[in-house]
């Protein structure tokens, strides 16, 4: 391995490194815009529930399970379908939805169902109620943010938001992360004039 050109290091990489030798890493934020590539072929568009959807809705609601897989609200409760999108069911292979359905069994449908085999998507072992902001909104959705921050929000410690609940906390944070880009834009690479996130919101 060459030596490293020390020289050559940028103060952002030199405060990286710097972190990297502490025993101690200061709380900060993780803001990130996803980029999502999907190849969806060409499907129907989907127009009112399927019979498969509307009996397996009615018998999560019979089991209990009406309420908010995250936080555990009886409102805006809506339908999501977890491991495999309603728009891609031309393209999965429902073997495979199987046996990831009993990895994945969210309301024990999978071992209850095991010998039944997957033929749709609207099966009740892809389906997961979830509140509208844990569905679709903005950093809280599990259509907007990655696994591992959607799911966090339901293993945090009492009384710990790790992904913030409030609408104006997440628009203000989000509007701070895009005026750092844009700053950092302007800087034409300078990084240590570079704003961060935390400057930004101090100053509002």
């Amino acid at each position: 391995m060459p030596p490293i050109n020390l020289r050559c290091i940028s103060p952002e990489r030199w405060r990286i490194l710097e972190e990297m030798t502490m025993e101690t890493v200061a709380a900060h934020e993780i803001i990130d815009h996803l980029v999502e590539i999907y190849d969806v072929a060409a499907h129907p568009q989907r127009k009112g529930e399927s019979p498969e959807f509307t009996a397996a809705v009615k018998r999560l609601q019979e089991d209990g399970h009406h309420k908010c897989f995250i936080c555990g609200t009886e409102e805006d409760i809506e339908c999501h379908h977890f491991l495999c999108e309603w728009s891609l069911a031309s393209e999965a292979d429902f073997a495979k939805l199987f046996r990831l359905a009993q990895i994945f069994d969210v309301y024990g449908y999978g071992r209850l169902l095991q010998n039944k085999p997957i033929d749709t998507v609207d099966d009740i072992r892809n389906l997961m109620n979830l509140c509208k902001a844990h569905h679709i909104e903005r950093a809280t959705g599990i259509h907007s943010t990655t696994f591992s921050a959607w799911v966090s929000q339901c293993l945090a410690k009492d009384g710990i938001n790790i992904v913030p609940q409030d609408r104006a906390e997440i628009e203000r944070l989000i509007r701070a992360k895009q005026e750092c880009m844009r700053s950092m834009a302007m800087m034409s690479g300078d990084s240590s004039r570079s704003p961060t996130i935390s400057g930004i919101l101090n100053r509002s």
